[in-house]
């Protein structure tokens, strides 16, 4: 891995430390969903970051993929955990991270329970080890809070542009994943603990897409106004996730769901749904993003790291 992409990927976590800090500092049961969305965005955006997917904002039983839309009035409710999982990129190269806030005070173990499986999981990674190895360590220290991990949401390797990309860490000991980890990569690890069944299920609600470059041909089937939408999202964005809030001051919401229904329908873009947990369980959520050298492991989004 090259200088500049380490000092890139460490710039990034550097400006998600203080997104989390402040994102900490203004989350609060009574405001909207939209607004604490737009601030930390913001705030990414003010430190000198770009946003590498749209913040999550996931409550309670919804797991993953909830970021506000446009003209999203919902209020963060007072009893639950609330899950901020951010992502900031430099030329690129991307810090994931996340936690969680219970206002209900009622979840600690679980919350615990994520945040010590992350700590335990990032001590022991290293080069060469067992990809299984960690999935244990994630497995057995959730259960150990009497809690359950979410067994069908993984951690994930991080590329240039590319936020799920190459190897998967489950959070539990799978023995169809096999594999070690080999220096010069990034990957983020995000244990998720739960009271409920331990799988997440789709919903019907989709507020989160990125664009499908496998199929680049098919755009010069499309009508001229389409093709110059698709121009726009990928030379803003590449492959990282986006929201329709994003291009409020490009086209308006309505034009914005319509073309990006059409290119969903035509395989050039993918939507993400809202992932909730299939036993209405309470989910907590923490992670990290972690540079893996020849000689060194850098959990570069974690506050203690600098």
């Amino acid at each position: 891995m090259e200088e500049e992409e380490i000092q890139s990927y460490i710039n990034a976590g550097k400006i998600s430390i203080e997104a989390k800090k402040y994102a900490r500092s203004i989350a609060k049961p009574g405001m909207t969903f939209f607004e604490l969305a737009e601030k930390i965005e913001g705030k990414i955006q003010e430190l000198g970051g770009k946003l590498a997917f749209p913040c999550n904002l996931s409550f309670g039983h919804v797991a993953a993929h909830y970021s506000p839309l446009l003209d999203s009035e919902d209020i963060i409710p007072e009893n639950g955990i609330l899950k901020i999982d951010l992502g900031v990129h430099v030329n690129g190269f991307i810090a994931d991270t996340a936690f969680s806030i219970d206002f209900s005070g009622e979840n600690e173990n679980l919350l615990m329970a994520s945040k010590e499986a992350l700590e335990r999981a990032i001590d022991i990674i290293r080069p060469g080890i067992k990809i299984s190895e960690i999935s244990e360590i994630i497995e057995k220290t959730i259960i150990s809070y009497e809690a359950k991990p979410i067994r069908n949401l993984t951690g994930h390797e991080l590329q240039n542009y590319k936020l799920h990309s190459g190897l998967v860490i489950p959070n539990t000991k799978n023995l169809l994943v096999s594999g070690r980890l080999k220096p010069n990569i990034a990957i983020a690890i995000e244990p998720f603990a739960t009271n409920g069944a331990g799988i997440v299920i789709d919903s019907n609600f989709t507020a989160i897409y990125s664009l499908n470059l496998k199929s680049p041909h098919e755009t010069k089937k499309l009508e001229p106004t389409l093709r110059d939408f698709y121009r726009y999202i990928f030379d803003e964005f590449k492959e990282l996730p986006f929201n329709e809030r994003y291009f409020k001051n490009y086209i308006d919401k309505n034009t914005f769901r319509k073309n990006i229904a059409t290119l969903v329908s035509k395989k050039l873009a993918i939507g993400y749904p809202m992932l909730i947990e299939s036993g209405n369980g309470e989910v907590a959520q923490f992670e990290e993003s972690i540079l893996i050298l020849e000689k060194e492991v850098i959990p570069y989004t974690k506050e203690k790291s600098y």
